[in-house]
């Protein structure tokens, strides 16, 4: 547990002269009424505004009873210098538990990595975890992880996220045929991917889940990986699962954004900088893939391929689609550094999920299974255990 100074401030202060509890306080906390104008107090004015402190600021939204999605906290953090903040609603033990883990640096963080339909598996592993009670204060990942990892931010169980992923990846579709579109940006449009991301996430923003959640994206024109923490869900969920060549990237202010997988394929990083004290880390990728029983030699003509495919006494070659090839393009720098990011988690879980291909969305059950499988016994020894001797673990699935 931190041993440092913390003040509280309301945001109805009116503006007591600040004493010295405020110049060696570590972490000040600005608690307001969510249902209130975000205006500033005097104390944020005066106190605050006149640099009498150099610690860390953080913002408490305190929601009436029934809340059911904050809003609005965009307003609340303009003008305000805060480092993060926080949703809690009134009389809810669970919020105030929720809420002390984060300011105590005991909080518990879900990181979960891209994989494509593989992703699937993230939903059977928050079964276990829930099952377990284990609770999560910081929720975040990359690619198919980000969109897993959105579903739990937005309040969603195991059991409605797997409603929804049977409605948007399987029913709706992300890789219909009407989506092929002249291959100058992409072989796709994208259309209907967009619309399951839309469906998943609606008009939803960011900051205003309950959850702390975060995921992220490769900046291609600047060579760089971006952290999504604000803004709208719905279009950091399209840019951090935007394959490349497959998918069109996303636009922002002159760049273009794709898969976050390109450059940070299980962000324990950017979980360890927010301050969690404890990581769980899941990876579903395939240490070893795309293999063939073909040879060629100079060039590949995709006809004869193609009319073994139609041609239902023709032999089946084995050799991975355009699809398999730009995912695992993408995901080959993470897997390459995926040693150094086990050892920085305190719970690593890989689950086995190499027999099945990355868009084989129609196993969405078997997949999700998997998952639940694989990490309910080890998720249920880890949390049995005491807080100090749970040191970091590292299970790897046969």
């Amino acid at each position: 547990m931190s041993r440092g100074r913390c003040c509280a401030a309301s945001s109805r202060s009116r503006g007591k002269q600040p004493d010295r509890r405020l110049r060696q306080a570590d972490r000040i906390l600005l608690v307001g009424r969510a249902d209130s104008p975000p205006v500033l107090s005097r104390f944020e004015t005066e106190a605050l505004g006149a640099g009498l402190t150099s610690a860390a600021t953080e913002l408490v939204l305190v929601h009436p009873q029934g809340t059911t999605r904050p809003t609005g906290t965009r307003g609340w953090r303009a003008g305000r210098r805060v480092t993060t903040h926080h949703h809690i609603r009134h009389g809810s033990e669970a919020d105030m538990r929720h809420l002390t883990r984060r300011l105590t640096g005991r909080s518990i963080g879900l990181v979960l990595s891209g994989g494509g339909a593989r992703g699937l598996a993230h939903i059977g592993v928050v079964r276990a975890l829930e099952e377990s009670a284990v609770p999560i204060d910081v929720v975040g990942g990359t690619s198919m992880g980000g969109i897993i990892a959105g579903l739990y931010a937005l309040g969603h169980d195991s059991r409605s996220m797997l409603d929804l992923s049977r409605r948007g990846f399987v029913k709706m579709g992300v890789q219909p045929l009407m989506d092929y579109t002249p291959p100058i940006v992409s072989l796709l449009n994208g259309r209907r991917a967009a619309a399951v991301v839309k469906m998943l996430a609606a008009d939803t923003q960011i900051e205003d889940l309950w959850v702390k959640y975060f995921c992220v994206s490769t900046n291609l024109t600047r060579a760089e990986g971006l952290v999504h923490e604000d803004g709208p869900l719905y279009k950091w969920l399209l840019a951090t699962a935007s394959l490349p060549g497959y998918y069109p990237p996303i636009p922002v202010d002159g760049d273009l954004l794709v898969d976050g997988g390109l450059l940070n394929l299980l962000p324990a990083d950017v979980m360890r900088r927010l301050g969690v004290g404890t990581i769980i880390g899941v990876d579903v990728t395939v240490r070893q893939d795309l293999r063939t029983d073909m040879t060629y030699q100079d060039y590949l003509s995709g006809w004869p391929l193609l009319w073994a495919r139609l041609n239902p006494f023709a032999r089946k070659p084995r050799i991975p689609n355009i699809f398999g090839i730009l995912s695992r393009a993408v995901t080959v720098n993470g897997i390459y550094h995926l040693e150094s990011v086990k050892q920085s988690v305190d719970l690593y879980l890989h689950v086995p999920v190499e027999q099945f291909e990355l868009g084989d969305w129609r196993s969405l059950d078997r997949i999700v299974e998997i998952g639940y499988e694989s990490a309910r016994e080890k998720i249920a020894g880890w949390a049995a255990s005491p807080p100090e001797r749970r040191l970091p673990s590292v299970s790897r699935s046969a």
